[in-house]
């Protein structure tokens, strides 16, 4: 995209036609598809994924030496029960969310027990076996190693009262997700990446980046004036 923008702007800046004088520079967000996170549904979502993944695994290969077991509908029942428990206040409905959310932790404990169980059978398997469930082995390990960082950050806040813990995770499905605090009123938290806009007359894009952590703002005047002055010649207008 990069490359087919910078042939554009050749083009461009090739014709004659009136200099366009740049207006600004802006931080949007650029949301992900994903739900609202929460502790819950993200724990729930794993839950899904990991035995599904499992199941996968046990019908390509022909069986496992145990048999996977399907703990999504005990997990959907404390999902639901938080939920329920979420409606009560004060302390009494505070032990009622954290006496839930320990057993979805165990249920959680359990499933990743038999996604490493389930790992370590295959890697016992002859060549030709591990080759037909090899990229199933990898999901598995990968959505193995994010369950464990969304129960390391539940843990934390539940039990601990920790909310700003590092690196939270806040998608399986999309795991670069970033946590966006713009402050509006009806939508305080946005989550997906920031991305830096530059514009000329009539709303024209003359520039864009996108970044995997959020920068300073300070960081981001002098680079911008200087691609503006690159590419039109001539830097903001006041």
């Amino acid at each position: 995209m990069a490359a087919a923008q910078r042939a554009r702007w050749a083009k461009v800046k090739g014709q004659k036609a009136t200099p366009m004088t740049a207006r600004k520079s802006t931080m949007s967000p650029v949301e992900s598809n994903i739900h609202y996170p929460t502790d819950r549904s993200l724990l729930n979502d794993g839950a899904r994924v990991l035995t599904r993944t499992m199941q996968q695994i046990e019908q390509r290969a022909g069986g496992l030496k145990r048999k996977v077991r399907d703990r999504k509908r005990s997990v959907r029942k404390r999902v639901i029960a938080m939920a329920h428990a979420s409606r009560h206040k004060g302390p009494e409905g505070e032990q009622k969310r954290k006496r839930e959310y320990r057993q979805l932790l165990r249920l959680t404990r359990q499933i990743l027990n038999d996604s490493k169980r389930v790992l370590k059978e295959s890697e016992g398997w002859p060549a030709h076996r591990r080759r037909g469930v090899r990229g199933l082995g990898e999901r598995l390990e990968a959505m193995a190693e994010q369950v464990r960082r969304v129960v390391r950050q539940t843990k934390a806040r539940i039990f601990a009262g920790v909310t700003k813990f590092p690196d939270k995770l806040v998608s399986l499905f999309e795991p670069h997700t970033e946590i966006i605090r713009k402050g509006k009123a009806g939508k305080p938290n946005e989550f997906g990446k920031l991305v830096q806009l530059q514009e000329a007359e009539n709303q024209i894009i003359t520039y864009y980046e996108g970044f995997e952590e959020r920068p300073a703002d300070q960081t981001l005047l002098l680079p911008a004036m200087a691609a503006q002055q690159r590419r039109l010649g001539r830097g903001f207008r006041r």
